[in-house]
Parts: C-alpha cells; structure tokens; sequence
C-alpha cells in the first residue's frame, strides 16, 4: 500500500512539474499572442545542463517536460506515467540526459 502511495505522490509530482512550468511559459507570454521560443545561447568551456545531442540537435528537459504536461492535460496521465516506466524511472529528472531525443519522440507520439 505504501508504495503505490508513493507512486501517486512521485505522478502528481511530475504533474505539478509540468504545470508549473507550462504556468511560467504563461506568465511570459502576452495573451492572445504568439509567444516566440528563446534558444539558448551555448555555453562555452561548460556542457549545458539537461541537454543531449543527437545528431546535431538539442533536446532540452524543459521540452520534454511541456510536452508531458500537455499530454497530462489531455488525460493521458497513465501513458505519461507508463511512458517513464519504460525508461525505468518514476519522475522525469532520474532519465539520462542520452535518453532525451528518443523520450522527447515517444511523448509526441503519445
């Protein structure tokens, strides 16, 4: 019984995660305004945070983590839960950064 509490309090986490993020995105944007996307400068001498490579192009945590969020909006918690179950984890921060483009596609598809 304790670890399916667990389990619910680490998927409402994830939801709270992605809320707050998908608020913050809000709060910079105007309504009733496209908001544009900000690219990271890169940072030299220093590997950037929460990002991996594939071939050449990003995938940042913050991206995967709106994306989940919409899909968790759309009802979909289940398959967001069972989607970071595949990747061995219960919250988005324990996936290796290597892991990000491949579970940026999945959630996509979801």
């Amino acid at each position: 019984m304790q670890s399916e509490l667990l389990k619910m309090a680490e998927g409402f986490s994830l939801v709270a995660s992605a809320l707050t993020a998908i608020a913050k995105d809000n709060d910079s944007g105007s309504k009733g305004q496209q908001t544009v996307e900000k690219v990271p400068e890169p940072v030299k001498g220093k590997a950037q945070a929460g990002v991996a490579k594939d071939n050449g192009s990003q995938v940042n945590i913050e991206d995967i983590r709106a994306v989940l969020a919409e899909k968790s909006q759309d009802g979909k918690s289940k398959e967001v839960k069972a989607l970071l179950n595949q990747y061995g984890v219960a919250k988005l921060s324990a996936v290796e950064e290597k892991e990000y483009p491949g579970l940026l596609q999945k959630a996509k598809a979801l």
